[in-house]
């Protein structure tokens, strides 16, 4: 057997068929415990279980990353928190995470748009600024820190999802 191996094994075959369906697992737990926190803070105890039930045992959380491979959990998790921050007013977070989910997948990138209208409507309603730029910057940043190491920021993402429409 030669050093490189097991480096082989890893990047070829059965394993990486079972890390790559197996990487999409814990997003979805998170994802159902966050939707049974929201629902347990809102409607109560027998929500937050129905909650955490409809998630876990619908078939996309099934079939879509453990049985066939597909790792849309992994962007959803960023794209849902995104969400929920820009709804608690955390502007700065929610730019950091709606710009994760659009780097994890480009069809995430919706929850930039959800949330660019949310703070324009904040911006409306209030006359505030401070929440636009918090979402611009912070989202901004994130983008160009996650792709520096591949050479790609928000110019080449935004190439690329206008490559696949």
């Amino acid at each position: 057997m030669g050093a490189h191996q097991p480096v082989r094994e890893l990047s070829d075959g059965e394993l990486l068929r079972l890390a790559v369906k197996a990487a999409s697992i814990p997003a979805d737990i998170a994802i159902a415990t966050a939707a049974a926190m929201l629902a347990w803070r809102h409607a109560g105890r027998g929500s937050a279980i129905l909650a955490a039930g409809l998630w876990s045992l619908s078939p996309a959380a099934i079939f879509a990353g453990p049985y066939w491979g597909q790792v849309d959990a992994v962007g959803s998790l960023p794209l849902l928190a995104a969400l929920v921050a820009a709804g608690s007013g955390r502007w700065a977070t929610a730019g950091t995470l709606a710009a994760l989910a659009a780097m994890v997948k480009p069809q995430f990138g919706v929850s930039v748009v959800v949330i660019g209208v949310a703070v324009l409507i904040e911006l409306i309603r209030s006359g505030r600024w401070q929440p636009l730029v918090r979402v611009g910057v912070s989202g901004i940043v994130t983008a160009v820190a996650l792709g520096v190491p591949f050479r790609a920021g928000p110019a080449e993402l935004f190439d690329l999802v206008n490559r696949e429409c």
